[in-house]
């Protein structure tokens, strides 16, 4: 008996294993997006909650998408049987997470609700310190070798800002006092250390202070770690740095931003170099609706203005604040401060699912990875990126 595969030579099937990989990448793929779905499922319920007792059940809503599925799959060749019974399970399963959600969150959501502006920010800021006390011990394998694709390629491009800045001070012989705002456990305070005379990482965390003291080499008076709360100024005296570090949307996270740029205008030396970075409310992450995780460790809600982070089966909800290019430009103008460079990166590789970088040989992943890089800097100046990174100098 001749099959089609037979007549037609050109047609390659791959051998088992090949497929089962292909088959292993499409299930990993099909749980993302049921983790998608089960967040948008949350949405549905915060909504229905703000709009006033809404049934978490609407049966003609759900069997018009029951329909909708059916008539899907037989477009796409699916017996529509087969896809309605599995969409009838993921529906109830969206419905059991709208209760359950409403159950936990009851209490939460009510006393934020009713909360002035003050107490609010105090909810968020002791959330921020449960968040960074759950996370300091995973922080350095969460922003290395685990990080996502497009955040470990936001941060070669920040540190390769900051190194230009740091090779300007050089020139000027400028390199006595570095500090690292929002340090975490310290990354950048160790990565620039070997150049400055005295390095500060400051940070709200007693754990990611205790986290970046484990990583120093006993002796070296060269680094130092501090746990304040920036909010409250910078505490080092007046024209004393060289340079002011912000990394990964840190100047985000501080409410009263003015007063951090004013903070950084009075601690910098002449010709003092800051960076400084923002989450982008102009990224064509918060555009673009994908219904697949995005390749980014951090994503904003563009509504509430906060950072929501899931840590296994915890929620934490923090301040962090989404700023334009214009705002920046804006913020860093006429206050004894230069603008020398502003940057939205990256633009592209956020909103990629991050299967598409789960390529195995390495050959293809270089080649990838230089290419995504390439577009990326093309695209800089197009105020699209995830992040805005703004570099600078004090007249």
């Amino acid at each position: 008996m001749t099959t089609d595969h037979d007549k037609n030579p050109r047609i390659i099937i791959p051998d088992l294993k090949e497929l089962g990989k292909r088959l292993k990448k499409v299930d990993h793929h099909l749980v993302a997006l049921l983790a998608k779905r089960t967040i948008l499922a949350k949405q549905v319920q915060e909504r229905k909650r703000i709009d006033g007792n809404q049934p978490i059940i609407r049966l003609e809503t759900e069997e018009q998408r029951l329909s909708d599925v059916r008539k899907w799959a037989d477009r796409r060749g699916v017996n529509p049987t087969f896809a309605e019974s599995i969409f009838y399970f993921i529906i109830a399963e969206s419905c059991r997470v709208q209760i359950d959600h409403l159950q936990a969150n009851t209490g939460e959501i009510e006393k934020l609700r009713k909360a002035n502006k003050e107490e609010f920010y105090k909810i968020l800021k002791n959330n921020l310190l449960a968040l960074t006390a759950e996370t300091a011990s995973s922080h350095d394998d969460n922003y290395g070798a685990s990080a996502d694709y497009a955040t470990a390629l936001y941060m070669k491009f920040e540190d390769e800002a900051i190194n230009r800045e740091i090779d300007t001070l050089r020139s000027l012989n400028n390199l006595d006092l570095a500090l690292d705002l929002g340090c975490a456990t310290g990354r950048i305070a160790f990565m620039v250390a070997p150049h400055f005379a005295k390095t500060i990482g400051i940070d709200i965390s007693p754990q990611m202070i205790d986290e970046s003291y484990k990583k120093n080499i006993p002796g070296d008076n060269s680094i130092e770690f501090r746990e304040f709360d920036l909010e409250n100024g910078i505490p080092v005296e007046n024209e004393s740095a060289s340079l002011v570090v912000m990394n990964l949307g840190t100047a985000s996270d501080i409410r009263d931003i003015k007063r951090m740029v004013a903070a950084t205008k009075r601690v910098l030396k002449k010709d003092g170099r800051f960076a400084f970075s923002f989450y982008n409310a102009g990224a064509l992450l918060y555009r673009w609706s994908v219904p697949w995780p995005p390749s980014l460790t951090a994503e904003i809600n563009m509504d509430t203005h906060c950072l929501n982070v899931r840590i296994r089966d915890k929620l934490f909800t923090v301040h962090a604040r989404p700023y334009s290019v214009r705002e920046i430009k804006k913020l860093f103008t006429g206050n004894g401060l230069s603008i020398g460079s502003i940057k939205t990166y990256p633009t592209i590789t956020p909103i990629l699912p991050s299967e598409f970088f789960d390529e195995q040989d390495p050959e293809k992943i270089n080649e990838m990875e230089s290419i995504a890089k390439e577009l990326e800097y093309r695209l800089a100046d197009l105020e699209k990126g995830a992040y805005i990174l703004v570099t600078g100098r004090k007249n």
